[in-house]
């Protein structure tokens, strides 16, 4: 089943768009519109935010000039009440007991995305009355509910199909004060997606190692009704108790999904879309006046928008989560501006925006397509659609859509027409190539991800043993150590690319 179901994946990739391409179009008729909506904007874009100026002379600030006080440092590690369910060196085993009608009506239609009562059950301790549905986004159900069929792949209707699909279990879904160990919701990702079982957990812990604030992962053996087994991803979810045990002032606003800075192409940021993906403060008459004043002093010239960036943000940590990113081609994220008729935009990551003082935070997010190589080696539908085609640093490239890397993929524009990516690449080269250099000799050093690989493969391996002896239709050790060898190759890969 679940070679049938990457297949099936793949396939809906050669198709369609997934991020913003209407599934009633081709490709090519997108794409054509595209190109003719972006000449038009290419040239807006470059008179009314000054995106391809001629260079500035002048001094850029620092990226090491500012104080600690006025940048407080943030805590990647933090020593929380959860903070041992994350352990990395322990498998913890998790219960889920729902009612048959309550399992039923999950698995009747689980990209409906709706909650039913269940309890928990971890270390021989019963949380009751706790929120549980499935989770995911149109990757998560494709070939895995009763709609999604090789002729119509992106029909999410119908019953679940895949022997595992993500959960979310909320306990404050119907106790408001419900909480685990200081949580309200539990993660935990199917990774379908991820023969190696490993992109997520390795991805995020390299964030974390760089400085950069990031989920905490740990692989869990999750059982539903002492009947259903399965390997899962347990991904910190990323909420007000994150920034507040992450940041020194994390009281702020945290936002999904809604980018800083903006031009023609993308399309102008407005208070309407920052409330939109506001994840905290929803109640309390927020004010987003703080981003659209940065957005705003981010369209002037490039010294201008070096003096803002360096003002609003924390540059060494800017070129920590740039490094990481871009080293481990993160390619289905924030890098990654996937274009339609009607514009451009980019996905997978939060912001943190301080409450106290003038700062904002990129946060990483959805890696479980990370490790994106595209050549002679590796070419499989998904590494053709997510390939970023330019390098996020590459002043010369026109600001306008272009194609993707095949011509039944998303056109896409270049990562450096955004105000934000820009002024990083024409102001603080240097600053990043030194993050992506301590990156190579320490976290993604070969030593260490080959050391880290085989404890959690050890630390896992009788669990795999275990879920595929009991369903045939969940990943068998051999598909798992295809997808280890895989991953263990384009890791290389990007190393080889990094060190160019």
């Amino acid at each position: 089943m679940l070679s049938i179901r990457f297949a099936l994946f793949g396939f809906a990739l050669l198709l369609v768009a997934a991020c913003g391409v209407s599934a009633d179009s081709g490709a090519d008729a997108a794409n054509n519109d595209i190109a003719a909506l972006d000449v038009e904007a290419s040239v807006d874009a470059a008179e009314t935010t000054d995106i391809q100026a001629e260079e500035d002379t002048s001094a850029p600030p620092s990226a090491d000039t500012a104080s600690p006080e006025e940048k407080p440092e943030i805590a990647p590690e933090p020593s929380d009440e959860v903070a041992f369910i994350y352990d990395q060196d322990v498998l913890r085993s998790f219960e889920l007991v729902l009612t048959a009608e309550n399992m039923a009506k999950l698995d009747s239609d689980p990209a409906a995305e709706e909650y039913v009562p269940g309890t928990l059950i971890y270390d021989g301790v019963e949380y009751p009355n706790v929120g549980v549905r499935y989770k995911g986004s149109a990757g998560a159900w494709i070939g895995c509910v009763e709609g999604s069929t090789p002729n119509n792949l992106w029909n999410f209707t119908g019953k679940r199909t895949c022997p595992k699909l993500s959960l979310k279990v909320s306990f404050n879904k119907y106790d408001p004060d419900g909480r685990f160990f200081g949580v309200k919701k539990l993660l935990f990702h199917a990774m379908n997606n991820d023969p190696s079982l490993m992109r997520e957990r390795l991805g995020y812990g390299l964030f974390r190692k760089m400085g950069v604030a990031a989920p905490r992962v740990v692989h869990a053996k999750v059982t539903i009704n002492d009947e259903r087994v399965g390997l899962y991803a347990n991904v910190e979810y990323i909420d007000g108790r994150f920034t507040r045990s992450r940041f020194e002032d994390g009281k702020g606003n945290l936002y999904k999904e809604v980018w800083p800075t903006w031009n023609e192409i993308t399309g102008q940021l407005t208070e309407e879309r920052l409330l939109a993906g506001l994840r905290t403060n929803e109640d309390e008459d927020p004010s987003v006046q703080k981003v659209l004043d940065f957005s705003g002093s981010m369209l002037g010239n490039s010294q201008t928008r070096a003096e803002t960036l360096a003002s609003w943000m924390r540059l060494p940590y800017v070129a920590r989560f740039i490094a990481v990113d871009r080293t481990i081609a993160a390619d289905d994220g924030p890098f990654h501006y996937y274009c339609n008729p009607q514009g451009c935009s980019n996905h997978n990551f939060y912001m943190y925006e301080e409450a106290e003082d003038d700062l904002l935070w990129l946060i990483p997010w959805d890696l479980d397509n990370a490790f994106v190589v595209l050549d002679e080696t590796f070419k499989t539908p998904a590494d053709y659609f997510l390939k970023v085609v330019y390098p996020w640093n590459d002043l010369t490239v026109p600001c306008q859509a272009h194609p993707g890397s095949a011509d039944w993929t998303p056109w896409q524009m270049p990562a450096v027409c955004d105000p934000l990516f820009r002024t990083y690449a024409e102001h603080y080269g240097d600053e990043y190539q030194a993050a992506v250099d301590e990156l190579l000799a320490g976290p993604f050093s070969p030593e260490v991800v080959e050391e880290q690989l085989a404890t959690w493969s050890a630390q896992i391996e009788d669990t795999v043993a275990e879920v595929s002896a009991l369903d045939p239709e969940q990943l068998t050790e051999g598909a798992w150590d295809s997808g280890l060898t895989d991953l263990k190759a384009r890791i290389l890969a990007l190393r080889a690319l990094a060190s160019q």
